[in-house]
Order: structure tokens, then C-alpha cells, then sequence
């Protein structure tokens, strides 16, 4: 049987290739829906309208304006949806599988951006937190047409580069421009160990607590930034203005911390450090599910 998979990116990258202007609405009538959270709908209708799911049933009744697709012998299901990768941004640095699930979480593979001399912490090496996936992503990516093959239709994206890798965001794997690929943003600030090769040789940070202690110290400048600016906001006159610092200004607009860890015994370290920032976390990468509560 041949199917028919869509999700909202899905859809609209087989209304680019027509040459008439896009309808704003979109009837998939007859077709086998898979619907997951339920029962299978044996003969049934999706409606979309501007990009979102409008209803989906055997009795959807279809708008007059709709252009309707025959999904007559086909299977129609949800797209899946990739929690952490690079998809959409070219030439980024992906692990087997086009995502960075596992990407510098320990393991030393990620390679270092090209870097000016480090004399410290206070250089910010590999710091890209004002970087958004949002404004670098792109259709032109080859891995896209793969991903869509595989039945992968969106994902959480992020640029993928140095400790603080930038701001990630959600995207669909269609639209002629990257900013019609865009869903939501900013989702959170990928932090991504580069130690060893993935590190910057003897410089700071190259070692797994050169980097932890990275992190630490940079959400440590964060909180005086930030008292800073307040202070600078209520006494103006005579104040010396905080000088602007792009990363912080990153750092603090995100929503979310994303930290890695590989085994049980990282797991447990990265909880309790995502504790100590005092920032909403989520722990990626990781294998082991056998975690004792701390």
C-alpha cells in the first residue's frame, strides 16, 4: 500500500511545487488516517487551513475554497518529530542519524570552531548563546529530502556549534524560505561538552571540568548583568551604563537550558548542576534509564 504521510511542513512542500499560488486551504478526502491518539479512520477527510489542522473525521466537511487531494489507497499519518537536532542549518555538525542528541555530550567528537588565543574564561570561547536557529536555518539543506523520507516532518533544531550553542527553535522540513520553516522561538540553549579533540587544545576550556566550570561561570555573569541593568534602571543619573554583551542578552531570552549526559552517573551530576543554575533544564543524549532519585 502506498502512503501518504503529512504534518504541516509536509503538506506545503507539495503546494510549492505547483506553480499556482497557494491555497489557504487543504482537503486530503478518502484516505486511510492513522491517527494515533485513537482509532484508525478506515475513509476519512483532513482539513488544513493556513498551515494548521482544522478538522479530521470520516464526516469533515470539506470548505468550498479547499483544494482537495484524492487520498484514495492512501495512508495518511502524523509526521514524526525530531526532539534535538541540526536539520535545516547546512553544513552543521551532525551525529550518525542527522541529529545532536549525543553531540560533544562527553564524548570528545565534536569538532572546535576556529579560535583566536584564549587567555580565559573571560574570552568566552565557543560562546554562540545570541545565535539563533531561527535566522540561519534554510530548505537548501540536503539532509532535509532524507529526513522527509524517513517520515520526519519537524524538529527541534539547534545551530550546533561551541559550549553554548544558541538559541534552538522549532521548525518544519518545508517552505521556500527558511522563516516559513520556522514554528517557535527561542525553545532553549543547547549546552554541549567539547572536550579532548572537540576541545581547543591546552587552552581553557579543553577538559570536562574546564567546561562544567565554563557554564558555571558564565550564568554567574549572567546574574550580574542582569543586577547590573536593574541597578542602571532605577538610579540613571550618575550611573555608569552596563556595557551590552550579546551572549548574556542570549543566555537570559532563553526559555530553557539543554545539558548533556551518556550514563546513569552523568545524569545524576547534571541534575543536580541544572539545580545549581537555578534555570529550567532538560537533560539530552542519554542511554541509561536507571537513575536513583537524588
Amino acid at each position: 500500500m502506498r502512503t501518504f504521510g503529512f504534518a504541516v511542513g509536509a503538506v506545503f512542500l507539495a503546494i510549492s511545487s505547483l506553480e499556482a499560488q497557494s491555497p489557504s486551504a487543504i482537503a486530503i478526502k478518502d484516505a486511510h488516517i492513522v491517527t494515533v491518539s485513537g482509532s484508525d479512520v478506515p475513509r476519512g477527510t483532513v482539513i488544513l487551513r493556513d498551515g494548521v489542522i482544522q478538522d479530521v473525521g470520516a464526516d469533515a466537511k470539506i470548505p468550498s475554497d479547499a483544494w482537495v487531494i484524492d487520498g484514495a489507497g492512501l495512508t495518511v499519518y502524523p509526521g514524526f518529530i525530531d526532539g534535538l537536532g541540526t536539520w535545516g542549518i547546512p553544513g552543521a555538525n551532525a551525529t550518525p542519524g542527522g541529529s545532536a542528541r549525543t553531540a560533544g555530550a562527553g564524548s570528545g567528537t565534536a569538532p572546535a570552531a576556529a579560535q583566536g588565543r584564549i587567555m580565559g574564561p573571560e574570552d568566552r570561547p565557543q560562546t554562540y548563546a545570541s545565535e539563533r536557529a531561527a535566522d540561519i536555518v534554510n530548505p537548501a539543506d540536503s539532509r532535509l529530502e532524507a529526513a522527509r523520507a524517513a517520515g520526519f516532518t519537524t524538529s527541534a533544531t539547534y545551530p550546533g556549534r561551541g559550549i553554548f550553542t544558541g538559541q534552538g527553535a522549532m521548525i518544519n522540513f518545508s517552505g521556500e524560505r527558511g522563516r516559513e520553516m520556522v514554528v517557535a522561538q527561542p525553545i532553549g540553549q543547547q549546552v554541549a561538552f567539547r572536550v579532548g579533540n572537540g576541545g581547543i587544545g591546552r587552552a581553557f576550556p579543553s577538559s570536562l571540568m574546564g567546561n562544567i566550570s565554563y557554564v558555571r561561570q558564565l550564568y554567574l555573569d549572567l546574574g550580574q548583568y542582569q543586577k547590573a541593568k536593574e541597578l542602571y534602571a532605577a538610579h540613571t543619573n550618575g550611573a555608569q551604563r552596563p556595557e551590552y554583551d550579546h551572549n548574556l542578552e542570549g543566555l537570559a531570552e532563553s526559555p530553557r537550558l539543554l545539558l548533556p549526559a551518556d550514563e546513569a552517573q552523568q545524569i545524576e551530576r547534571m541534575i543536580h548542576f541544572g539545580k545549581e543554575l537555578n534555570v529550567p533544564f532538560v537533560i539530552y543524549g542519554f542511554a541509561h534509564s536507571s537513575v536513583r532519585k537524588p
